[in-house]
């Protein structure tokens, strides 16, 4: 399922971009209890007036006719995804280039039984 989030969201950083070029970085980090993943694009950013409900559904950038390429669901979606594994995903920061989604997710710690 976590293989989901990268793809709505890489979707989403195509869709948003023309020619439909756009850079991806992916940068890994991990605190004691979490793992996070900030996941950023060149893109034009997310416009002001969606910032507050991106994560809802049926929330997209898209004009009417381009409803085919996507209903608004992606992110939706890739937030339930990650509340499912404990985690979280936001909008970490946008401006006029590009956009950066942060999923954090919880560290298992593996305890072996001894006999």
């Amino acid at each position: 399922m976590i293989r989901q989030i990268f793809h709505n969201i890489l979707n989403n950083a195509v869709n948003a971009c023309e020619p439909n070029i756009v850079k991806v970085s992916f940068m890994l980090s991990q605190s004691e209890k979490s793992l996070v993943l900030d996941i950023k694009d060149d893109g034009p950013g997310v416009p002001e007036s969606l910032r507050e409900t991106l994560f809802n559904a049926y929330v997209t950038s898209r004009s009417t006719g381009e409803k085919s390429k996507g209903m608004g669901l992606g992110l939706t979606i890739c937030r339930q995804i990650a509340h499912d594994h404990g985690g979280q995903i936001e909008l970490y920061s946008t401006g006029n280039q590009g956009t950066t989604f942060r999923l954090t997710l919880p560290l298992i710690q593996v305890v072996e039984k001894t006999q």
